[in-house]
């Protein structure tokens, strides 16, 4: 998959979501057939930064299908010397940035986002900027790197005592629920031939009764009725 490279122009926290939600795509994968329900919780001061998966997606999967949420963006900044910590803007974000879906073909190796991140655009001194790559690699795993991390001055509101204020950004952490399916290439192909046909029939047969994961088309943990019908819907050539 090619992704072009080019400066993205930013809301001053749109670029806390796109982070967040680019880590979404890979973090959430699951097995062919299944779900999976991950929280995460990530944060920069600025320095680089490699994240990989503890787990590792289906590298064969046909589709990778996600919903995610942003529950929570907080910030550490600096304001005239005095620190103000675990400052909740999650309201900034409109909650129509904070949640989302979306699906991404397979099979692994793919990249889900490769941008250069922004803000504000020149000649205005920059407040934001980065590289943020995300990509599944051969084996399944969820890699991301965000890079030349650059956190400048951006306009804060510090309560009602000092109001918004230009505060320099010293940290961002960015929590957040997501649900991913891993949809095979085509079901039913279980001796992977390309097509749904009397050997994928002979096979789940042969495994009636067990939880052959190979015959178990739809992850119940047993070959049944349902896997057949399955199997007999897909029949023919895959598309």
């Amino acid at each position: 998959m090619q992704m072009c490279r080019k400066p993205v122009r930013l809301h001053p926290w749109s670029m806390c979501i796109a982070l967040a939600a680019a880590l979404l795509f890979v973090s959430g994968a699951a097995r062919a057939g299944g779900q999976v329900v991950w929280n995460f919780d990530i944060e920069t001061s600025g320095e680089d930064v490699f994240w990989m998966s503890p787990d590792a997606a289906d590298p064969d999967a046909g589709v990778y299908e996600f919903e995610y949420e942003i529950t929570l963006i907080e910030v550490d900044v600096r304001w005239s010397g005095i620190p103000f910590t675990n400052i909740d803007v999650t309201d900034e974000v409109p909650e129509e940035d904070r949640v989302g879906a979306g699906a991404v073909d397979g099979p692994a190796p793919v990249v889900l986002f490769d941008e250069m991140l922004l803000f504000p655009e020149p000649p205005e001194p920059t407040g934001i900027a980065g590289d943020l790559k995300i990509e599944i690699d051969s084996a399944g795993f969820g890699i991301v790197s965000f890079t030349d991390v650059t956190l400048g001055t951006i306009m804060v509101d510090l309560g009602s005592f000092f109001g918004v204020q230009p505060v320099t950004l010293e940290r961002v952490r960015v929590v957040g629920v997501v649900v991913v399916d891993s949809i095979d290439a085509c079901i039913g192909d279980i001796t992977g031939n390309g097509a749904v046909g009397s050997s994928d029939l002979g096979v789940l047969l042969g495994a009636w009764g067990s939880n052959d994961p190979a015959a178990d088309i739809n992850g119940d943990g047993v070959v049944n009725s349902q896997d057949l019908a399955i199997l007999l819907g897909s029949w023919g050539p895959c598309q």
